[in-house]
């Protein structure tokens, strides 16, 4: 029995069940233009499907147009569909890493220029502090310190 006679026969969910609503109209914008013949006879679409876990898993869909009739509608069309959820997760997180390196750099660089401020005032407390100090700058200097 082939995947058609199955969706029609109502043994197999349709694919508006089965792609997540959010990418529906994307999808079945590429599919039309695939089917109809305004595109070069492949269809690559990338959307979320309902695994048969009831999760949506990231899924590419590839199809090539074997045959038209001579009407121009599909005589025979091909596909395979592909799961990229592992691939794309992989991908989000190498990104959120990315962000998190960049914002370590930032505080490395925010602190590393705090410390080039404050290295001066440190250093003149420790010169200050190693002569003899004036009555009235004691307080200062504890203050500081």
């Amino acid at each position: 029995m082939v995947a058609h006679d199955r969706v029609a026969s109502g043994l197999a969910p349709s694919l508006e069940e089965l792609i997540n609503p959010a990418d529906t109209a994307q999808f079945f914008a590429a599919a039309e233009v695939f089917l109809i013949g305004k595109s070069d006879g492949t269809l690559s679409q990338e959307c979320r499907m309902r695994h048969s876990s009831k999760e949506w898993r990231w899924t590419l869909i590839r199809g090539w147009v074997g045959d038209r009739t001579s009407l121009g509608s599909v005589g025979l069309a091909a596909g395979v569909l592909i799961d990229t959820s592992d691939r794309r997760n992989t991908l989000e997180q190498r990104m959120r890493l990315q962000r998190l390196e960049g914002i370590a750099n930032l505080a490395g660089g925010i602190a590393h220029d705090l410390n080039n401020v404050l290295s001066p005032t440190l250093m003149a407390v420790e010169l200050f502090s190693a002569g003899p100090v004036e009555e009235s700058n004691c307080e200062l200097l504890r203050i500081v310190q």
